[in-house]
C-alpha cells in the first residue's frame, strides 16, 4: 500500500470483530531511517490510504527498508493474527510472514497462476484477455507463487479501461477478504499453483507497449482501450511507419492500422 487497489481492501477491515494493529506503507521519498512510525493521540494515528480516511486508530509505518531488523522487531511487537498485503512493491521477507499466527496473505489483481508480477493489469490488457479476477494466496518466498485460498473472476468489457477494471477488482478483493475473515480461524483449503501454466511478467518496457501487426483486431482494441491512457502512448510499426497511439477512435476517424484480420482506427499523435 498505497494504490487505488489497496484502499477498499483496508476498508474491508472496518468491522467490530477486527482490531487493526498496524498499517505498513512504502516510503516513496529518500530517508535515512529504515522506517518511520506516525503516531497520534496515545501513540496511535488514524490510518489513511490514497486520501481515504479509515475508521481505525492504528500506528502507520512508512517503510523504506522492509528487510531491516528494527522494523521486524517493531512489527513482531504487534503480535498479528493475520497479515494482509495489497499492492506492496517489495517481496515480504519470511521473518515478517512468520509473525502471522493464522495466515499471511496477498490480494493479487489477476487470476493466478496467470499474470504473476508487479503490473498484472497492464499484462491482462496486453494479452487481450476477456476476463480477469482477484486471487487471495498465501505469501511465499517467490512473488505471487503461494497457495491459492480464494479466487473470483469478472468479465472485461471490450472497451474497458485499466482504471475501471482496477476499481472493480479492488471491490472484489475487499469482498474476498471479508469472506476469509468471516470463516476465521478456519481457512479455505489451500490449492497449490500450477507452475506449468504460470506466467511471470515484470514492469513493462517500451517493447511491451508495441502492437504487433500479426495481432487480431480484438486483441489490439482491448489493449488500446485498456492501457493506452495509463501506459501509453502505445506504438504500432509496419510498412516502414511508426504510429504513436493514444487511444481508440471511431470507424473512419483517426489513423488506420492494419492487423491480421482487418483494420482498426486509432487516435494518434505525430
Amino acid at each position: 500500500m498505497p494504490c487505488t487497489f489497496s484502499a477498499p481492501i483496508l476498508s474491508a477491515l472496518a468491522r467490530p470483530d477486527i482490531e487493526l494493529v498496524g498499517v505498513v506503507s512504502p516510503q516513496s521519498v529518500p530517508d535515512s531511517e529504515p522506517f518511520r512510525l506516525i503516531r497520534g493521540l496515545r501513540s496511535r494515528a488514524t490510518a489513511t490510504l490514497s486520501g481515504q480516511a479509515s475508521h481505525f486508530a492504528a500506528p502507520r509505518y512508512m517503510v523504506r527498508d522492509v528487510n531491516h531488523p528494527r522494523l521486524h522487531a517493531e512489527l513482531a511487537s504487534l503480535d498479528p493474527d493475520l497479515i494482509i498485503v495489497a499492492c506492496y512493491p517489495s517481496l515480504i521477507p519470511a521473518e515478517i510472514v512468520a509473525m502471522a499466527r493464522v495466515a499471511a496473505i496477498n490480494v493479487h489483481p489477476a487470476l493466478l497462476p496467470r499474470h504473476r508480477g508487479p503490473d498484472p493489469l497492464f499484462w491482462t490488457f496486453q494479452a487481450g484477455d476477456d476476463q480477469s479476477g482477484v486471487t487471495l494466496h498465501a505469501l511465499s518466498p517467490q512473488y505471487d507463487a503461494g497457495d491459492i485460498l480464494l479466487q473470483a473472476t469478472t468479465p472485461i468489457g471490450p472497451d474497458e479501461s485499466l482504471p475501471s477494471l482496477e476499481r472493480r477488482l479492488a471491490q472484489i478483493g475487499a469482498e474476498l477478504v471479508g469472506r476469509l475473515i468471516d470463516d476465521l480461524p478456519h481457512l479455505p483449503t489451500p490449492i497449490p499453483q500450477d507452475g506449468a501454466t504460470a506466467t511471470w511478467e515484470s514492469w513493462p518496457r517500451a517493447l511491451d507497449r508495441e502492437i504487433d501487426p500479426g495481432w487480431t483486431i480484438e486483441r489490439a482494441r482491448r489493449f488500446i482501450a485498456g492501457a493506452a491512457a495509463t501506459h501509453g502512448p502505445l506504438t504500432y510499426r509496419a510498412d516502414q511507419q511508426s504510429v504513436s497511439i493514444t487511444g481508440p477512435a471511431g470507424p473512419g476517424a483517426g489513423h488506420e492500422i492494419r492487423l491480421r484480420d482487418g483494420s482498426l482506427f486509432v487516435a494518434w499523435r505525430s
